[in-house]
Parts: C-alpha cells; structure tokens; sequence
C-alpha cells in the first residue's frame, strides 16, 4: 500500500480540458473598439461633486476635538418618520363590542397552583395532601 503513494500523479489524458471550453472570454471579444461598454468597468459612479472633505473629522485637529453636539444633531436623520405617538385606542380600532384589546387587568388567568393548573404545591411542600 505505502508503494502506491509514493508514485506521482500522472494526469489521464480523457481528463484534459475542451480547448473549446477553456477560456469562456476570449481576448478577441473584449476589443474595446468593438464594445460599446466594457464590462469589466461596470459600476457605480460617484455622485457629482462628491468629496470626502466636505465632513468634519478630516484633518487630525478636527479628529481630536470632535464634532459638536449642534454639529451631529444636524446630521442626523429620524429613523422612521413622523408617527403617532402611542396612546389611547381610538374609536376606529375597537373591537365590534366597543372594547379595548389591551389587557388592563392584574390577574393573569389560572395560576399555577389552582386546581388543574399543576402540582406545584405538592412538590414545594413536603407532606401537602392535595385531598385536604
């Protein structure tokens, strides 16, 4: 077995690549003079008269003292738009019946040692008989 790794690979002729297939771009087809645009110069062009200067923080003074508080809160930008604040459910989104969807009570329904609900109390109370 070690006799077999030691021998170098020798590529199987039926392996060779399509000399058709091996390049999908010729040289040819990318003739300027032929293209209307060159696709390897896709993208994004920067905006008009675009700078990176134009912000605060470029020079090593401004990156030191920071931009003022009057500075930042002018760049900032809301995140959703003017909403409502919350409040009260208007009329229109009541249910049919007239009432609030909200829970405004303190109960929260069965609690957990109620009858049905588990067998809480058993297990923290040693001796508890359910039957009494």
């Amino acid at each position: 077995m070690a006799a077999e790794h030691d021998q170098p690979h020798i590529p199987d002729p039926a392996d060779s690549v399509n000399p058709e297939l091996a390049s999908a771009v010729d040289a040819e087809d990318l003739d300027e003079d032929r293209l209307q645009l060159d696709p390897l110069e896709e993208g994004m062009d920067p905006p008009e008269g675009w700078s990176a200067a134009d912000r605060t923080g470029v020079t090593a003074r401004e990156q030191r003292e920071g931009e003022t508080l009057d500075e930042r809160l002018a760049e900032e930008e809301p995140d959703f738009g003017d909403t409502p604040e919350a409040g009260a459910v208007a009329e229109d989104e009541r249910q049919p019946d007239g009432t609030d969807d909200r829970r405004t009570t303190t109960s929260g329904g069965q609690s957990a040692d109620e009858a049905g609900g588990s067998v809480a109390a058993a297990q923290r109370t040693p001796g508890f008989d359910e039957e009494t």
